[in-house]
């Protein structure tokens, strides 16, 4: 049996060592992306004195400079930011527009393809090549679970000394990081099998299934963008208006995000729907009144992006993600050692 977990070990470990080193460091340095995006575009994020521009204004000045494409979601400035985010798709591609919330200029647009950030985005999410990619890394990422449960049932149960030994690192090593991979591998085939995952939660846990939004009448000019979030702000007045949805079509709820917790827990959020006619509130979904199921399924990406603990997590996240290359390297040096004494037939036993 143990001989069987072995060859299971080193198996997939030779197979998944490449892309544990990709997966890696590209989730290392994803943690802190928008620090990273602030650095990359700083003329994009600059503090302003006062918000004074409008949800109308800053989504005027975005259709006007980008009139064939679409605008889904305005999302709210802040002090430090300084900018209304606009995210627009169209031509095949998505984009984030950023204006002025002081003086109502457009600062520019953000592509999360462009660049060496964007490059190293598309490389972790789906390895460069598209549906395909994201697939090939959903298997990844559970045989990564797998490589992690079979080195737990080879542990002896009792850590090595610590010391420069190639065994005794990776073993050590191994341990510390066991809980992360397993929630890493885990979490990260929630991005490739999205309504799998959803549909399983709801096998166990109670979550609310919450019918489709009726039809609204058009009824004369729709309500300005700045009635709609005061009118989800007296909705939910212990949170902060976050992000405005806008309807895809003009008998389409307009939907508000309103946030609980800091500018990057974006799971912590109650959401308000409304008629953009007639400021009706046709829903309300409450963070507090969330059931465990639709807790579990929000914090997916949470967890995975490290968002659920503030900046401690995140750099805790962020070294523990460089442990798959440091078990790639060690384990490597293993199967070297074991190859020179044993030959390619001794490897496998």
């Amino acid at each position: 049996m143990r001989k069987s977990l072995f060859r299971i070990h080193l198996i997939l470990g030779i197979l998944l060592g490449i892309y544990a080193v990709v997966i890696g460091v590209t989730g290392s340095i994803l943690v802190y992306r928008d620090e990273l995006v602030a650095l990359v575009r700083p003329e994009l994020f600059q503090p302003v004195r006062a918000i004074r521009v409008q949800p109308d204004e800053a989504l005027s000045v975005v259709q006007k400079a980008y009139p064939e494409w679409k605008v889904l979601t305005l999302t709210g400035p802040d002090i430090e930011t300084g900018a209304w985010m606009a995210y627009l798709i169209g031509k095949g591609d998505a984009r984030q527009a950023y204006v002025d919330a002081e003086t109502r200029v457009l600062r520019g647009y953000y592509q999360r393809k462009e660049g060496w950030l964007g490059f190293i985005e598309q490389l972790h999410f789906n390895l460069i090549s598209g549906r395909t990619g994201r697939l090939v890394n959903g298997y990844g990422a559970l045989a990564l679970v797998l490589l992690a449960v079979t080195g737990l049932l080879l542990w002896r149960p009792r850590l090595s000394r610590l010391n420069w030994n190639a065994r005794n690192l990776h073993v050590n090593l191994g341990m510390v990081s066991l809980v992360f991979i397993v929630i890493m591998g885990f979490t990260g085939g929630y991005f490739t099998w999205f309504q799998v995952y959803v549909d399983g939660v709801k096998l166990f846990l109670p979550a609310r299934n919450q019918p489709k939004l009726a039809a609204v009448e058009v009824a004369g000019e729709r309500k300005s963008l700045a009635e709609l979030a005061a009118a989800a702000q007296r909705a939910v007045p212990e949170a902060k208006v976050y992000r405005i949805s806008l309807g895809s079509g003009p008998k389409e709820a307009f939907r508000i995000s309103m946030r609980h917790g800091t500018q990057g827990e974006f799971q912590l959020v109650s959401h308000v729907a409304l008629n953009p006619y007639t400021l009706e509130v046709m829903r309300v979904e409450k963070l507090e009144d969330r059931a465990s199921g639709d807790w579990l399924i929000g914090n997916f990406s949470a967890v995975h992006f490290g968002v659920w603990g503030g900046p401690a997590a995140r750099l805790l996240w962020a070294v523990l993600g460089l442990s798959l290359p440091a078990l790639f390297i060690t384990s490597f040096l293993l199967w070297w050692r074991r190859l020179r004494q044993r030959g390619l037939v001794g490897l496998w036993g």
